[in-house]
């Protein structure tokens, strides 16, 4: 009988540390949705950081396509057209007997050469103002685009924010404070180390060991409900004095010694749950198996994705070197010259996409 005792309290020991372990499972699971979020709404910040100041370098070259256009069809209109001598005018004089046939002549040629000057003065105009407004029109549409992305993003951290508050069980608007240069991740352990860390602290695989254990004692208890049960014992009895047909009964309290013994006859249901036990044991086996595998899948695809975050850091950070010096050089030498301006803001607009990434990576690294 003690036996049996001790046997049960250590199932419930068992079972109680895997309730445990569940606890601290969904703990982890909190923890890292809190994590989650507050990455997702530093990523976030940052990325509208980077489309603003994107969208003010928009708005200045628009204004300097907006100058080059005004520069470019103001002066071919402002500019006087030189002076030409009417071919006829020499002859007219010349000659007296000309007449009103020398008078037509006169004005049938200056007029033929009017009109063939007039579409070679107005083609040049006409060209550059085209392109000037379609250089214009273009940054519209990539300052209009880029405004409405702003928007979105803006749009989707309200979300994010009532997220990440009420995982905290905060009101929805409190406020958060977001730090404003996040620190580049460093892992403490070696890639190896941290799939043996895993194995040893994570709750679920301890979890199922703790029900392995339990199940183990339910065995070990069905064994011995088994097996034949002597017990000894002492039964005290009170007798309390009464009246019955106004005569007083009663007595001295008494204790009677007792012997029980029980045979196990329902052998069927002893093997069976025997059996029970050992399927169940044999199940949480597989579990911790399987989670252990599935474990193992997430840490390579976790670490792969930390190598190459670690390795797109190292190449955004050699194309941002590159690209300030490509800025530089532009700088040097700048002109009002279309083609150097287009390059300079396409230099620009490669540096802030090539910030945006590199932060984004960080972030996602350090989230990992």
């Amino acid at each position: 009988m003690v036996w049996m005792i001790g046997t049960q309290k250590e199932e419930a020991n068992q079972m109680s540390k895997a309730q445990y372990q569940l606890f601290l499972e969904e703990k982890n699971q909190l923890f890292f949705q809190v994590k989650s979020t507050w990455y997702d709404l530093i990523s976030l910040k940052e990325e509208i950081k980077i489309s603003q100041e994107n969208l003010e370098y928009l708005k200045k070259y628009e204004e300097l396509a907006l100058i080059r256009f005004q520069a470019g069809t103001s002066s071919p209109a402002s500019a006087p057209a030189p002076p030409m001598p009417p071919p006829g005018i020499s002859s007219t004089t010349a000659g007296s007997t000309g007449g009103m046939g020398g008078m037509s002549g006169n004005e049938s040629s200056s007029k033929t050469n009017t009109s063939t000057m007039n579409p070679a003065m107005s083609s040049a105009p006409m060209g550059s103002s085209a392109s000037g407004m379609n250089a214009v029109l273009q940054i519209r549409l990539q300052i209009r685009e880029l405004e409405n992305t702003i928007e979105q993003l803006q749009a989707n951290l309200e979300p994010l924010h009532i997220k990440f508050n009420q995982l905290l069980n905060r009101e929805i608007r409190a406020e958060i404070n977001l730090p404003v240069h996040l620190e580049k991740a460093v892992l403490s352990l070696e890639k190896q180390e941290i799939l043996d860390s895993i194995r040893q602290n994570n709750p679920m695989l301890a979890m199922y060991q703790a029900e392995i254990g339990a199940y183990d004692q339910q065995a070990k208890m069905a064994k011995l409900e088994g097996r034949p049960m002597l017990g000894a014992g002492v039964n005290y009895m009170t007798f309390a004095p009464r009246l019955e047909n106004d005569m007083p009964m009663g007595g001295e309290n008494m204790v009677m010694p007792m012997v029980t013994m029980t045979l196990p006859i329902y052998r069927k249901k002893i093997n069976s749950k025997i059996k029970e036990t050992e399927f169940l044991k044999e199940s949480a086996q597989l579990d911790r198996q399987k989670t252990e595998n599935l474990l193992a899948m997430e840490w390579a695809n976790a670490f792969r994705s930390w190598e190459e975050s670690e390795r797109n850091l190292r190449l955004y950070e050699d194309q941002i070197l590159l690209v300030n010096q490509q800025i530089q050089l532009l700088v040097t030498s700048f002109t009002s010259n279309a083609t150097v301006l287009k390059k300079f803001f396409g230099q620009i607009s490669s540096f802030w996409n090539t910030t945006k990434s590199e932060s984004m990576h960080s972030i996602n690294s350090s989230k990992a």
